[in-house]
């Protein structure tokens, strides 16, 4: 059974990220190979390749004999001569790949331990329908949901070269057809020992205004994006306060914090009873 699409998005973040949200109305979109999955990106690459090299030894299989063919040869150039440029321009693509992430669950303890460690936490709930249309107005920008099964990866891969091959297209042609279609999904795929966190995210292609943070193990790269509606507000409709010993306090300047910046959101505190500290 097919799950609904969840109203609200969730970004969880410290109280300084909040202010900056409100603030700036603008929210930090990280390189993607500076994210907590290692091999972010190389998912889908990887999944083609694989599907490109049997579909490379099925089209050897298909030839008459010839012996043994020489490496550098026609025959053992199939993938390479078709699909090679693909593999090559997905890597330049990689390298200029930023995403902000969000998650379907408001209140979830395994965010809040990643992302507000010391209980100065907050989850900005978002509008997902109002995100969508700004994610579709912003130019390299798309929002979609993680993908964390292997199976549900692998068909999507063999999807896009099926539909690409029924087309019947030239080489150059299939080249960016399959470039524009493998890019569309591959900054949304992740481990599956990740699914947990239930991942939506939005993935723009961009860098040349890149910005730069200062990470606990590195420099990180970042870009800014856009987070005002048509209207120009934000669209938060609610706002979970994570653990903390000064639940009464937090929630307070909470919402003193939205009034100032005129942000009608419906303020709860989190109902896990998490220590942070102790």
């Amino acid at each position: 059974m097919r799950r609904r699409r969840p109203q609200y998005l969730y970004h969880y973040t410290t109280a300084r990220g909040l202010m900056g949200i409100l603030h700036d109305k603008t929210i930090w979109a990280t390189h993607i190979n500076y994210l907590n999955d290692k091999k972010e990106f190389v998912h889908a690459v990887e999944e083609l390749n694989a599907q490109m090299k049997e579909i490379d030894t099925a089209m050897r299989e298909q030839l008459p004999s010839l012996g043994n063919p020489a490496e550098g040869s026609d025959v053992t150039r199939i993938s390479a001569d078709k699909y090679g440029v693909v593999l090559e321009l997905l890597q330049i693509f990689q390298c200029a790949t930023y995403v902000t992430s969000f998650s379907g669950e408001d209140d979830q303890l395994s965010q809040w331990r990643a992302y507000c460690a010391n209980g100065a936490g907050f989850s900005i709930g978002f509008d997902l329908s109002k995100l969508m249309k700004i994610a579709e107005r912003t130019m390299g920008a798309r929002l979609g949901k993680c993908v964390y099964d292997p199976a549900a990866k692998k068909a999507k891969v063999q999807r896009i070269i099926e539909t690409g091959r029924f087309k019947k297209l030239q080489d150059k042609d299939f080249n960016l057809y399959l470039l524009g279609r493998v890019l569309s999904i591959a900054p949304f795929f992740k481990h599956e020992s990740f699914k947990e966190e239930k991942e939506w995210r939005v993935a723009l292609t961009g860098g040349r205004n890149a910005v730069f943070r200062e990470g606990e193990t590195s420099i990180i790269p970042y870009i800014e994006f856009d987070l005002q509606d048509e209207s120009g507000t934000l669209p938060i409709d609610n706002i979970v306060v994570g653990p903390t010993p000064n639940m009464s306090e937090s929630l307070y300047s909470c919402k003193q914090l939205l009034e100032k910046h005129e942000i009608k959101a419906h303020i709860r505190e989190s109902s896990i009873p998490y220590r942070p500290t102790i």
